[in-house]
């Protein structure tokens, strides 16, 4: 069984991979860029689903935010965005 911070390390190590393909599938021309952008939303809405049940920032920022009255999907949309922020920040 993995501990907290180790879940931690996998979901950002995912995400710069995630990150790393984007940018190659930019400069492939026979992919189009919008098809491009949601394969990378749909990998960064998973990480950000994990790091709100295992990363305690996200987590307090998840549950602070459904308990303001924010839709869950809203709330991992903020999560994806500090996750982001996280990721720009390595």
């Amino acid at each position: 069984m993995l501990s907290i911070n180790q879940v931690n390390i996998i979901s950002l190590k995912t995400a710069q991979k995630v990150f790393l393909k984007f940018k190659k599938t930019i400069t492939d021309s026979s992919i189009c860029v919008m098809e491009a952008i949601g394969m990378v939303l749909k990998k960064l809405y998973m990480c950000s689903l994990q790091a709100s049940r295992y990363n305690t920032s996200s987590m307090n920022l998840y549950q602070r935010l459904l308990v303001k009255g924010k839709p869950k999907k809203a709330a991992l949309i903020v999560v994806v965005n500090k996750l982001l922020k996280i990721i720009f920040a390595i």
